[in-house]
């Protein structure tokens, strides 16, 4: 029952982050924190938030956000940050 409803939880918070037009960014942000918060492991949502924090041009989040993927990956499940996240860090840190 608890993973179900954690489940739907993370599945409306994609939804409508994914979904709306318009909406407000600290909002987005809570979001993505959220559904990290919820589901920690999640790639998909690690990328989610580095895109986000790339897109409002937050170069010190980005870094924070980078090195917590390293520690949630490489450290605590050995396994290599996906390249998609790792091309996309690369490019912003490069053009800024």
């Amino acid at each position: 029952m608890q993973l179900r409803l954690k489940q739907s939880v993370l599945h409306l918070l994609e939804t409508y982050i994914t979904k709306t037009n318009e909406i407000n960014p600290l909002l987005k942000l809570n979001c993505l924190q959220k559904m990290l918060e919820l589901d920690e492991f999640n790639e998909h949502y690690m990328y989610l938030l580095l895109r986000f924090l790339i897109e409002q041009n937050k170069k010190q989040e980005c870094v924070r956000c980078y090195e917590r993927i390293k520690r949630k990956l490489i450290e605590e499940l050995g396994v290599s940050i996906p390249d998609k996240i790792v091309k996309v860090y690369a490019d912003y840190m490069i053009h800024v």
